[in-house]
């Protein structure tokens, strides 16, 4: 999948699918992603903004290598493109097969009505993930 996304003429959807796969952030959130959430030299983080849940709004993904190197092969695009990273302008912005308006948040298109679902356990697998790591993490107070 990210293969074939990488392929595509838009230059949004390989950095947004490796965002999905990686943070598990909501449609909303990732479509809604501005610069100014992502931090890529200091912190190597991203503080989701307003969300469907108070829980979820602020909350800090930290980004792994992955991510980072396409947020930052993406953010050299976008400079290319828009001349700069503005932190109010949006992640992936608006327009029909090559992005054209940082100020309006890019709709992905949804291949079907299971997306949504995929989404949700997406981000409920990266919610699990450390304790399927196997190292310590999951024994912390079990005296083992």
């Amino acid at each position: 999948m990210l293969a074939e996304a990488a392929k595509l003429r838009s230059k949004n959807m390989y950095p947004a699918l490796v965002v999905d796969l990686n943070c598990g952030l909501r449609d909303k959130e990732l479509r809604e992603l501005q610069w100014r959430q992502i931090d890529l030299v200091h912190k190597k983080q991203l503080t989701v903004g307003k969300s469907k849940t108070d829980a979820g709004t602020g909350r800090v993904i930290p980004l792994n290598t992955t991510v980072m190197i396409a947020l930052e092969a993406h953010a050299a695009w976008y400079i290319r493109r828009f001349g700069e990273c503005k932190p109010e302008w949006y992640v992936f912005p608006a327009g029909k097969g090559q992005p054209n308006d940082p100020t309006r948040p890019r709709y992905f298109v949804k291949d079907s009505v299971d997306e949504g679902a995929r989404q949700r356990e997406s981000r409920r697998a990266v919610a699990r993930q450390p304790a399927h790591v196997g190292d310590r993490i999951g024994r912390v107070g079990r005296g083992r």
